[in-house]
């Protein structure tokens, strides 16, 4: 693909336009597979309060089992070396790996259930009702003990 400079920052494809697999890869001078990555970064949509993950340049990322993945810009910025790629969507693995060392960015249930600000507030209420159920437990039992 050739780029040519898009001084009004337009996207080079239609916004929300649907995706299904990306590889981030190109076949290097020795015939091994390359990353093309120059940067990332993972953002949890659903979890604001998680930071985003940096992919460090040159790792491999994959991104698969996407659902709704949607293409919102891909621009040619001539004050960087490559093009900006902004997508949103869910998918089902995220795997950054650089040489041996693979590294899985998916949530685990326990982030989910830790990050998830309604469940905490509802464990916070359940936390406050048993301790107030177990106060009046007790005092009941002091008043049925002097009565």
């Amino acid at each position: 693909m050739t780029a040519t400079s898009n001084s009004s920052g337009e996207s080079l494809v239609k916004q929300g336009s649907t995706i299904s697999k990306i590889e981030f890869l190109k076949q290097g001078d020795t015939g091994d597979y390359e990353s093309t990555l120059i940067r990332g970064k993972i953002v949890y949509a659903d979890f604001a309060n998680l930071a985003p993950v940096i992919v460090a340049p040159y790792h491999f990322l994959a991104l698969d089992d996407l659902r709704n993945v949607t293409i919102q810009a891909l621009r040619f910025d001539p004050q960087l070396p490559g093009f900006v790629l902004h997508l949103t969507g869910e998918a089902g693995k995220i795997i950054s790996r650089t040489g041996e060392l693979r590294k899985d960015h998916r949530l685990t249930q326990f982030d989910v259930l830790w990050h998830d600000q309604k469940l905490a507030l509802i464990f916070g209420i359940i936390v406050w009702m048993g301790s107030v159920i177990l106060g009046a437990y007790k005092i009941y039992r002091e008043i049925k003990k002097h009565a």
